[in-house]
């Protein structure tokens, strides 16, 4: 997250006309990045937009949502991060990155 922001929780509930948009997206595997716009100036989008998003169904159950609140597959965030943390190439890129930045830490402080 770049800045603080505040904003009413109606702007996930309830989007006015063009301040809604999705991106379905394959990382790992398929799941659906929401972008919400706010005041015209911000966008709240990603894992940020995934959260409120969140709250906003775990909050209001029975709300009409005029979009799409899960997944492509029809699963909930909860179950995407589980199966992405099972995968074997997940695990590589995890201690491929680590292993980066041990490298990067060790060469810092032999300077």
């Amino acid at each position: 997250m770049a800045e603080v922001f505040s904003c009413p929780l109606d702007l996930f509930l309830s989007p006015p006309p063009g301040q809604h948009s999705f991106q379905d997206l394959n990382w790992f595997t398929d799941w659906r990045m929401h972008t919400f716009r706010h005041a015209k100036q911000w966008d709240v989008w990603g894992l940020t937009a995934e959260t409120l998003v969140r709250l906003a169904v775990l909050c209001f159950p029975d709300h009409p949502f005029p979009y799409d609140t899960r997944h492509p597959d029809g699963k909930l965030m909860e179950t995407w991060y589980e199966r992405v943390l099972a995968l074997p190439e997940f695990h590589r890129e995890a201690r491929a990155a680590a292993a980066g930045h041990r490298k990067k830490a060790s060469s810092r402080r032999k300077k």
